[in-house]
């Protein structure tokens, strides 16, 4: 009888350190749903005209000595080595700045469009302290677009050229690629 009580207490570790492991969470990637993020600039909004010849400039108190500039066309940094080219789009709808990367840095959240004769939307986030750029795009399937909503900042997913209403989610770098995740 000890015996039988013993192998089914050992059964009971074996499966409760089980669950423990299979509990862990797939990600710790945080969403934008629940990381703070602050508007720079949205013509991604009708309401909002686009202002084709303008520029905007934008300093931020992490990365001293460097001025980020938005053009219809792109967004680039300016600092004592000159400036270079960040990303791009035909056009650059919309900038948020979020801690998407999880490294306590402002990254470039951006809603652009992409390509000749076919034009896709897509979402861009670029972490300036890293140098690298994560893009959330389905080329003839869907479109990706940033919004804000209640105050958070949401990632809308419609069939590609689409009037229809679409799906909303969050996002996240999960094995080193930009995803949409379910709010």
């Amino acid at each position: 009888m000890k015996k039988f009580i013993a192998i089914i207490l050992l059964f009971a570790l074996i499966f409760s350190l089980a669950g423990c492991v299979n509990n862990e969470p797939i990600s710790e990637a945080p969403t934008l749903n629940n990381i703070p993020a602050e508007k720079w600039l949205d013509f991604y909004d009708p309401d909002h005209e686009m202002p084709w010849s303008d520029t905007l400039e934008l300093e931020l108190p992490e990365f001293p000595g460097v001025t980020f500039t938005w053009h219809w066309g792109g967004v680039t940094a300016t600092d004592q080595n000159g400036e270079r080219a960040l990303f791009g789009g035909m056009p650059v709808w919309n900038v948020y700045l979020a801690d998407i990367t999880g490294n306590g840095l402002p990254d470039f959240v951006a809603t652009v469009s992409f390509g000749s004769g076919i034009v896709d939307t897509r979402v861009i986030v670029y972490d300036f302290a890293n140098d690298e750029l994560y893009e959330l795009s389905d080329r003839m399937v869907s479109d990706y677009a940033l919004s804000m909503y209640n105050g958070n900042l949401i990632v809308i997913q419609t069939p590609w050229m689409s009037e229809k209403d679409g799906q909303e989610g969050g996002l996240a770098i999960i094995d080193g690629r930009l995803t949409m995740v379910s709010r």
